[in-house]
């Protein structure tokens, strides 16, 4: 662009010179002398205009002028620069015009007239000069308009009227003057009309002054105004008309107004005062264009004025002339013109329209124009009067619809068929209406439309809201306290008049969940009477199914009297209710209100006369749900036997005496049993016959297995975890254990302590191993114990499946001395090999291990080895030699891909349906396989991979599409992989638009391109591109399309995330810290579809998906603590999310608490009987948990402890009391059990340890330990065991492999490697990864003749290959893929040649273009000769040029260099600038 500055300098210039010419030459007559000036004219020479000055052209002979194009003056523009037209005599103009005839001056002028604004100003000022000369000339000379001047009248100016007023012309010139100017008023531009008016105003002014009246006509006004003002009337003030002449009317100057004019009178109250002005304005209006247009500046006048209504005959005057012309011609109007006629321009009026001006809106117009209408009476339905709103609704709307409302609502839903056909109006209607005008009407989809009283008429008449979702979509429509309360008085008064009493389930709950989420914090301020109102009339018909997660609602802290109206309310509920429900009323508010508070009883004054009706008053029907350990919690033994004994005890029990003898609220009494108490509760079974529960072993049994332990004869279900705890705490209480003991606790035996089992004699476990190995639950810690003892005690294993559960403890050294024959036999077990799916995976690995050796081929190996264990078989023992493998035994097995590659390419020749192949199967899919294969095959398995979602790798994906495109991208690529598309460039998508290319895109897997790669950031951006988004805002319809792009959008999106966008970054596998501190920063704010996390329920937590597990402090602890308690005890009990991940979120919600007093608070020992709660984490500041826990405990039951969500803080205090525990340092058979305690275990820790075990080492490991720790783990096993086989390996794993030292590599046995699983080394520095190369080689040489299992077999480890060793493999045809070959060893790739490059890749050769950037790759290239490398036809430069190639590109470049001479350039450039600054506008 130019410089503002400058271009800005140059205009002020110009208009200065022009200004003060202009006032100059005002009456001046500007002429030369045509002898003197066109004595040394030239010859004219019509090829080139431009060799000619003006002086030529104006010195020319009439006849000579009259043969010049008619584009001459436009021409001429471009062949003058400015200095040379400023200095040409204005004269020269004149003469020029002078000599053209009438019709040449039309020809000449009409391209100019064109053009003139597009023209050098300088050039245009000229010619006009000589115009306006012309006309002067002839003014001045016949006091006349003559002939020869009348075609320059349209190119006159003011100046022209102000010299006839400054030389005192006659009226008569100055009118003739006024209609020539006028003729061409049409073509002017606005700017010369405003010019040329004010001059007339001020002539006929000065006429007035001068003679007493402004060039008066005989006849009327309007020719007054006629011949002295003419269509320049249009620009006048009003007022101007009645200070020139003051006889003159204002119904005669409206037909001469324009409308603009004729808009500012309407406005002028004083103006518009009669029926007859209104008529006469509204008369004016002769068409749509004219209404359209009047009204448009009719609303600007308004707004000017600050006004917004009209004289109201005037009001109805436009109105019924707006209707009748839409009534007469409804073709004329499109729907877009009608609706913001009704929305804008008639805005004003419109609140007044009538039923007979409505009546003009044909019956029979289309839904387009009706629905047009309706939008645009719709936007003043607020300011319409109900009686209005009504008579539109049945007398135009309602008629309408019931004709055309299903023609109305084709494509579109509910809520979209309202507003577009009934708008607000549809608050008129009730919900009976809205079927019979659309008999597809769906008042779900419309609720968000609907008035409260409709919504509660669908709910209360057509089961609206019986689905979770339909309420949920309900009950989001009330935002506030108000809108809740309306609603349930609404719904109330409904049930009443229809002689209801209930409404669905999940409706009612989510209406009571809404309710008291709106009360909030008010709700703490409850009276008896407030919770009678809200239970027993406002929510009443939401008690029966009220659930254990809305009583967390009430506040624990409420008043007795509050609380026992409660109860009262929902006691009267308790027949209507389910057992879920009822039980969930006991234990989500009677237990929690009820449990004592120091040593006071809730709710309990001895001195009360109402005192000994305890249980009614405060349990009422709920006590059967009660058991021992809740009453212990509720009242001492004493107070609880006083109150069983009452009167009122024992109606309550007889009232519920069916339910309670089939409920725990039996064993709850059994456990409160004192002496005597059988002669007095004669309808009581008591299994005790003594208080002293410690002693009663059989007793204690007995009850357990009457009450809990078979759940079959007593209709009772438990989780895993209560029974667990129960578990627990009953044999907790048990101090000897014989054989007869174990049998008879059976299930509960799971509740044996570590401690517990380490002191039972070896001979008794094995007595009753029957039961034991059929108990469920048991954690490693036990069963490792269990084993421990029964082989200390000598017992052989000749059936492993006598160990049925417990299996998972048996060592994995003690495994490898078994005859495989044991293991094959063993594993025939379904059971078995169910029970053996918890074990660690070294202790699986022997069982597979055991499996290879029973069986000498890969198809008997592949038939016997159940499904769970085949991810543990080596690679090796998966080469199919000579046999063909069985298609059906491999598809019903889980493998890896790497597995899955040892036997792909045999199956796939064999194979020629490929959707009969598992995806398990599919996924062993390799760079080599397309060799196998014709295209039409490659395709066909690429579309099976499709129908079996099998899971392809990055690479994998990259040599399957480069075959499936090889002859052009199908047609038909819906039927592939969506995943193929990441490889597919947007432009070469043939199936749909680019907004189809990326909708498709964000359905796939994009996890397997890395984050942050070059490809998967360039498909977000083109993404981006293609959806036009300029700025960081997303609407929902770009983020649908996006899907799992949107993973990597930066924070200046994230920062303002939509609900939709939210949505789907929680579907995200990992998102950067930047991105979640963005996302808490929105979510923290409250007004996403989560809500304030003062309000979040457990189903918040859990719709938040992975955006749950970082969440912030700040945020956490505004979540109700009952609600974040509640979610993570589903969360643990259903294993959503990882250990890890709910560590984490224990973390953020508790990074340090506030210190609290050393000793433990009364009631908040951990002991057997609390010891196994998931929730001891959450409920334990680290200080508690130091006051409160005894080591002994800690011992006894560490596996449950380490497999909670303690802190880091808890996670010291659990060591510190390992450490008291073991001062000397830990056994070897703890180490196992210590889980993330571990983590804080420093060198000088584990130096105290033995870790002689690989099943110690592979428990260690798999905890995730940081390096330093991991390595001093590996190197105490090394030390020990002297040597490194495959389960050791498996152990170290990936994760570890690159830390071994040189040494430890050197450990390696020599069939580890063939034996472990593949090790990924890319990680590793150089000498790890060639060791672990010739380890490999080593172990996998008897199958070097074997290509490419071979290869497949080598290839985790190619990153130590020497270069010979990879020119064998090229000799093979191996099919390497890119990510491989980037891998590899740099020294070892530079000794490749190009075709031994070509022979390791094959078809895979095109990736080394795309990678030509990659460190290795740009190295070699660089090595290579360019000849070399152009034989491979990839385009790729860069290579060593030869002599003779050096030296034309040396000449070439330097030719091209010097042909540019810059000096040139550079004044070029400048000269330009300048020119375009002045000049460009």
């Amino acid at each position: 662009m130019a410089d503002p500055l400058k271009f800005s300098l140059c205009l002020l210039i110009f208009g200065l010179l022009t200004t003060l010419t202009s006032a100059a030459n005002t009456c001046n007559v500007t002429t030369v002398n045509e002898t003197e000036t066109c004595t040394n004219t030239k010859s004219i020479n019509f090829s080139d205009l431009c060799n000619l000055t003006f002086i030529d052209y104006a010195c020319l002979s009439t006849s000579l002028l009259s043969i010049l194009p008619s584009d001459l003056l436009v021409t001429l523009s471009a062949c003058y620069s400015n200095t040379t037209v400023l200095a040409l005599n204005p004269g020269l103009s004149t003469l020029f015009f002078t000599k053209l005839a009438s019709d040449q001056v039309k020809l000449v002028l009409s391209p100019f007239d064109a053009k003139s604004t597009s023209l050098k100003p300088e050039w245009r000022a000229f010619l006009l000069n000589g115009i306006q000369s012309l006309i002067m000339q002839d003014l001045k000379n016949t006091q006349n308009i003559s002939g020869p001047s009348q075609p320059f009248l349209p190119f006159a100016n003011a100046s022209i009227i102000e010299c006839l007023q400054s030389q005192n012309a006659t009226c008569e010139l100055f009118q003739k003057l006024v209609q020539g100017l006028g003729q061409n008023y049409n073509n002017m531009p606005a700017s010369k009309r405003q010019e040329i008016y004010p001059a007339i105003k001020s002539f006929l002014l000065n006429r007035k002054n001068i003679t007493g009246s402004a060039c008066a006509v005989n006849g009327s006004s309007s020719a007054w105004i006629m011949q002295n003002i003419g269509n320049f009337s249009m620009v006048a003030d009003f007022n101007d008309f009645f200070a020139l002449n003051a006889n003159i009317t204002a119904l005669e100057v409206l037909p001469f107004l324009s409308l603009p004019q004729l808009a500012n009178v309407s406005v002028n109250p004083s103006l518009v005062n009669s029926t007859m002005v209104s008529g006469v304005i509204v008369g004016l209006l002769q068409n749509k264009t004219d209404v359209y247009s009047f009204l448009m500046y009719l609303n600007a006048s308004l707004n000017a004025t600050n006004q917004s209504s009209l004289n109201p005959i005037l009001s109805q005057a436009l109105l019924n002339k707006t209707f009748q012309i839409y009534g007469s011609n409804t073709t004329s109007f499109n729907n877009t013109e009608l609706s913001q006629l009704l929305q804008n321009q008639l805005n004003f009026a419109i609140t007044n329209v009538t039923l007979d001006q409505l009546s003009h809106i044909p019956p029979n117009i289309s839904c387009q124009f009706f629905q047009a209408v309706i939008k645009g009476l719709n936007v003043q339905y607020p300011n319409l009067k109900p009686d209005k709103q009504q008579e539109i609704f049945k007398s135009l709307i309602k008629p309408y619809l019931t004709q055309k409302g299903a023609a109305c609502a084709v494509n579109v839903n509910s809520t979209t068929w309202v507003n577009q056909n009934l708008g607000s109006f549809s608050h008129n209607a009730d919900s009976m209406d809205f079927n019979g005008l659309n008999a597809n009407f769906n008042s779900l989809d419309a609720v968000s439309v609907l008035t409260t009283s409709q919504v509660v008429g669908f709910v209360v008449n057509s089961g609206l809201g019986n689905t979770t979702n339909s309420s949920n979509i309900i009950v989001g429509t009330l935002q506030n306290k108000t809108d809740v309360f309306n609603f349930l008085n609404s719904l109330n008064g409904a049930l009443a008049a229809s002689n209801q009493s209930s409404i669905s389930s999940p409706l009612s709950q989510a209406l009571f969940n809404k309710t008291l989420q709106v009360l909030g914090s008010n709700i703490t301020s409850f009276t008896s009477s407030d919770w009678a109102q809200l239970l027993q009339k406002d929510l009443k018909f939401a008690l029966p199914s009220i659930t254990g997660e809305q009583l967390t609602y009430i506040p624990q802290n409420i008043t007795c009297s509050s609380y026992q109206t409660i109860l009262q309310t929902l006691n009267a509920q308790f027949s209507n209710m389910s057992a879920k429900s009822q039980e969930q009323v006991y234990n989500s508010m009677i237990k929690p209100y009820l449990t004592q508070k120091g040593n006071m009883i809730t709710c309990y004054n001895q001195t009360d006369a109402n005192s000994t009706a305890w249980f009614v008053t405060n349990m009422g029907s709920f006590f059967t749900y009660t058991s021992q350990g809740d009453l212990a919690l509720f009242a001492n033994s004493t107070i609880l036997n006083l109150l069983l004994f009452m009167h009122q005890f024992f109606s309550l029990f007889t009232n519920n005496r069916n339910s309670l003898l089939n409920k725990r609220g039996l064993a709850a009494l059994t456990l409160t049993c004192i002496n005597g108490a059988t002669s007095m509760l004669k309808d009581l079974i008591c299994f005790l016959k003594t208080p002293n529960l410690g002693k009663n072993n059989g007793g204690l049994v007995t009850l357990y297995d009457h009450t809990l332990h078979k759940p079959a004869t007593t209709s009772m279900s438990y989780t895993n975890s209560l029974i667990k705890m129960v578990a627990v705490s009953l044999v907790s209480k048990l101090d000897t254990f014989s054989s007869s003991t174990l049998n008879n606790l059976g299930a509960s035996a799971v509740g044996l302590s570590q401690s517990q089992i380490s002191t039972i004699n070896g001979t008794y476990l094995a007595a009753s191993l029957s039961t034991l190995s059929n108990v469920s639950g048991w954690n490693d810690g036990q069963s490792r114990s269990i084993v421990r003892q029964l082989l200390n005690s000598g017992y052989q294993i000749n059936d492993l499946q006598s160990l049925g559960s417990l299996v998972s403890g048996l060592p994995s050294s003690k495994l490898q001395a078994l005859d495989p024959t044991l293991v094959v036999n063993s594993l025939k077990s379904t059971q078995f090999v169910n029970q053996l799916s918890s074990a660690p995976s070294t202790l699986k690995n022997v069982f597979v291990n055991k499996l290879v050796a029973a069986n000498s081929t890969p198809t008997s190996l592949v038939k016997n080895v159940p499904s769970s264990l085949a991810s543990f078989v080596p690679k090796s023992s998966l080469i199919y030699e000579s046999e063909t493998p069985v298609i059906q035994d491999l598809n019903e097995k889980a493998w890896t891909s790497d597995q899955a590659a040892m036997f792909f390419d045999k199956v796939v020749v064999s194979q020629t349906n490929y959707t009969q192949l598992s995806s398990s199967v599919l996924q062993g899919f390799t760079c080599g396989t397309p060799s196998k294969l014709n295209s039409s095959q490659i395709k066909d398995l690429a579309k099976a991979m499709k129908i079996q979602n099998a899971p392809l790798g990055e690479q994998q994906l990259n040599c399957l599409t480069r075959q499936v495109t090889k002859s052009g991208v199908p047609t038909d690529l819906d039927k592939y992989p969506k995943e193929i598309l990441l490889y597919i460039s947007p432009s070469n998508y043939t199936s749909g638009s680019c907004v189809d290319y990326f909708t498709n895109v964000g359905k796939a897997n994009i996890s397997v391109l890395p984050k942050g790669s070059t490809l998967r950031t360039s498909l977000l951006t083109q993404a981006l591109a293609c959806l036009n988004v300029t700025n960081a805002s997303l609407t929902d319809a770009n983020v649908n399309v996006l899907g799992q792009l949107a993973c990597d959008l930066n924070t200046s999106y994230t920062d303002n995330a939509s609900n939709a966008l939210l949505n789907q970054l929680s579907q995200c596998s990992s998102l950067s810290t930047d991105q979640q501190n963005s996302i808490l920063s929105v979510i923290a704010k409250g007004n996403t579809q989560f809500g304030a996390p003062t309000n979040w329920t457990q189903t918040t937590l859990t719709s938040l998906g992975s955006l749950n597990t970082f969440l912030s402090q700040s945020i956490l602890t505004k979540v109700p603590s009952v609600v974040i308690t509640s979610w993570i005890t589903g969360v643990l009990q259903n294993s959503t999310l990882s250990k890890k991940q709910i560590t984490s979120i224990v973390n953020n919600l508790y990074p340090g608490r506030t210190r609290r007093a050393a000793s433990c608070p009364d009631g908040m020992q951990i002991t057997a009987d609390n010891v196994t709660n998931s929730l001891l984490p959450l409920l334990y500041t680290a200080d508690q948990l130091d006051a409160c826990l005894n080591y002994t405990i800690l011992v006894a039951y560490l596996s449950s402890f380490t497999n909670m969500p303690f802190t880091d803080e808890q996670l010291r205090v659990l060591k510190n009391k390992m450490d008291q525990a073991y001062p000397n340092g830990y056994p070897e058979n703890v180490i196992p059990d210590l889980g993330s305690i571990a983590f804080l275990c420093t060198a000088s820790d584990i130096a105290k340890w033995n870790i002689t075990s690989v099943d110690t080492l592979a428990s260690l490991l798999q905890t995730g330990p940081t390096d330093s720790q991991a390595a001093i783990y590996i190197g105490k096993y090394t030390d020990s065991a002297q040597s490194i086989n495959g389960l050791a390996l498996n152990a170290i794993s990936s994760n570890y492999i690159c830390l071994l030292t040189s040494t430890q590599l050197n450990l390696i046995t020599a069939t580890a490697i063939s034996e472990a699983q593949p090790l990924t080394i890319s990680s590793c520095n150089q000498t790890v990864k060639d060791a672990l190369y010739l380890k490999a080689n080593a172990s996998f040489q008897n199958y070097s003749a074997q290509i490419p299992a071979f290869y497949n077999l080598m290839k985790p480890y190619l990153g130590g290959a020497p270069a010979a060793d990879l020119k064998l493999f090229a000799k093979q045809n191996v099919s390497m893929d890119i990510g491989t070959f980037t891998s590899l060893k740099q020294s070892s790739v530079m000794s490749l040649t190009v075709d031994d490059v070509l022979g390791l890749l094959g078809s895979n050769i095109a990736d080394l273009k795309a990678q030509q950037n990659n460190t290795v790759i740009s190295a070699w290239i660089q090595a290579q000769k360019q000849s070399d490398l152009d034989r491979l036809g990839l385009g790729i430069q860069g290579g060593i040029r030869d002599s003779a190639n050096s030296t034309v590109a040396t000449t070439t470049k330097t030719t091209s260099v010097s042909s540019a001479p810059p000096t040139k350039l550079l004044f070029h450039s400048i000269f330009f600038c300048i020119v375009m600054t002045c000049l460009l506008s």
